[in-house]
């Protein structure tokens, strides 16, 4: 395993155990097998590490601006991640965020992954059409397609055919090339 491999969150279900109510992080009690099978590091002494570690809460250090810090085989994991991963079986995507600004609060309660935001440079399809640049213009009863090159409107033309002013604008993305085309 590289330093920069993050472990599943079934090999992290075999080290810890999540309290979701109260946030609390354990070490898990460990057997060799278990260990084995999820790919990791066996201690020489199993049962020593067992006899000392085992249910006592997980030692969380503070990464420097607050947030609490665990570190399993030698790499730093955020808690809140590490919690959010043993809840719902997959790491978030995107930054654990926190409701009440606590960054203590491991509560699954407190915690929400907000959407990804959409990737800049890709046109909107959010219009009722689901193309960019082609709307219906009701008070004609045609279908307007238009592109935006260089900061400035270039119209298209009105279509009768919906299907003809989508091939009309991906003419235009072709012919102006999509990343100078704008949307609108």
């Amino acid at each position: 395993m590289t330093c920069t491999d993050l472990l599943t969150p079934q090999a992290l279900r075999a080290l810890l155990t999540y309290d979701p109510t109260t946030g609390a992080l354990s070490w898990r009690h460990r057997n060799a097998e278990t260990l084995a099978e999820h790919g990791l590091a066996v201690p020489d002494d199993v049962e020593r590490w067992n006899a000392r570690h085992a249910g006592a809460d997980v030692a969380l250090s503070d990464d420097g601006h607050g947030y609490p810090m665990l570190m399993l085989f030698s790499r730093p994991y955020r808690a809140h991640r590490v919690a959010w991963a043993l809840h719902h079986g997959a790491w978030p995507i995107g930054n654990v965020r926190l409701r009440n600004s606590d960054r203590t609060d491991g509560r699954l309660a407190n915690m929400r992954v907000p959407p990804r935001p959409r990737p800049r440079g890709l046109p909107r399809v959010d219009n009722q059409s689901g193309v960019a640049g082609v709307h219906w213009r009701r008070t004609k009863g045609v279908w307007r397609a238009r592109i935006g090159v260089a900061g400035e409107r270039v119209e298209l033309g009105e279509f009768a055919r919906f299907r003809d002013a989508v091939l009309a604008r991906r003419e235009a993305e072709a012919r102006y090339g999509r990343a100078e085309a704008g949307e609108l």
